[in-house]
């Protein structure tokens, strides 16, 4: 029971969401529907557009300040919201308003994929052996969870970008071509 106390909210960005499931165990586990439901506004209260820390508006993820974040902090962030709205579909939490969320994908971290890689100047500082493969691996399987729950734009979300991507706050470009 003393860690289920050392539970609180705080922060900003992905942090931000791993304080707030710390408090979303503990809510679930001691069966407290208003911390639960502190907790899941407490989340969704990042999936906004911010100059700071989290999504920026074109589509890119900042943490730390402006440091471009996709390989750790954004796909974390991404795994988190997107199991989320998974669990809460259907429910008084369901997650409805996620065109952040949504922009991330298609318009910011899912340009950093390449086959079955991710790119390496994307991936922040946790490259190790196989860390391309495992990113992909990781942010496809958020991709398709947000594919299904977010079925209005499911074809979006199965389509590779093509082209030149320019993410100015992060100066940060990708070219992609056709497979």
């Amino acid at each position: 029971m003393p860690y289920l106390e050392q539970a609180n909210f705080g922060m900003t960005g992905q942090n931000r969401i791993w304080l707030a499931k710390g408090v979303l165990f503990k809510a679930l586990l001691t069966d407290n529907d208003n911390l639960i439901s502190q907790a899941v506004r407490e989340m969704t209260a990042e999936i906004v557009y911010s100059d700071r820390e989290g999504i920026r508006i074109d589509g890119s993820f900042h943490q730390h300040g402006p440091q471009l974040q996709f390989g750790n902090y954004a796909l974390s962030y991404l795994e988190n919201i997107s199991v989320l709205i998974c669990y809460f579909s259907n429910t008084r939490w369901a997650l409805t308003d996620i065109e952040p969320l949504r922009n991330l994908v298609l318009n910011g971290i899912k340009w950093t994929l390449w086959r079955d890689v991710m790119d390496i100047s994307a991936q922040g500082r946790q490259i190790k052996k196989d860390s391309q493969k495992e990113k992909n691996k990781m942010l496809r399987a958020s991709i398709a969870l947000l594919s299904e729950k977010d079925s209005a734009f499911s074809a979006e979300y199965q389509k590779e970008p093509v082209g030149n991507k320019m993410f100015y706050t992060s100066d940060y470009m990708i070219q992609r071509m056709t497979l």
